[in-house]
């Protein structure tokens, strides 16, 4: 596994943000331009650079869970064959506008959002165990 995100030590935390997101918008239009030109030599170094920027994304964010998460992305997004990166850039480029529009509220928002989303899974499926239960004993366990 790689090396954990560096301490974050940054004072202008949205500026950071915005700019190392705007960087990575860059590269993905890159990445898209060279992959219809189909010159495979330069989208492999445009990859390249994504991997390293989105490390650099998670630098800039003071939460240690969200910087885990890009550097976790980046680490997948190198490990990844072509048609896998394709499934992993395809989420991170269609929410990268509304991230660079408010980059702190969003991200700590989609954060909270997973662990909430697991905790309803786990719910429901509590919930499931608890019916089938009610079903096979013919009423409701105590």
């Amino acid at each position: 596994m790689s090396a954990p995100p560096p301490e974050y030590t940054n004072p202008s935390i949205e500026e950071q943000i915005r700019t190392e997101l705007q960087a990575l918008q860059t590269l993905f239009d890159e990445r898209t331009d060279a992959r219809s030109r189909g010159d495979t030599a330069r989208v492999a170094r445009i990859e390249a650079r994504i991997a390293q920027t989105m490390r650099r994304v998670g630098d800039a964010y003071p939460n240690e869970e969200t910087r885990q998460h890009w550097y976790r992305q980046a680490e997948n997004f190198e490990k990844a064959t072509p048609e896998q990166r394709e499934h992993i850039l395809m989420p991170i480029a269609k929410g990268l506008g509304i991230l660079i529009a408010a980059p702190l509220a969003l991200a700590f928002g989609i954060v909270g959002g997973a662990v909430f989303a697991a905790g309803s899974i786990l719910y429901g499926a509590g919930k499931v165990v608890m019916g089938l239960g009610t079903l096979l004993t013919g009423g409701w366990l105590r």
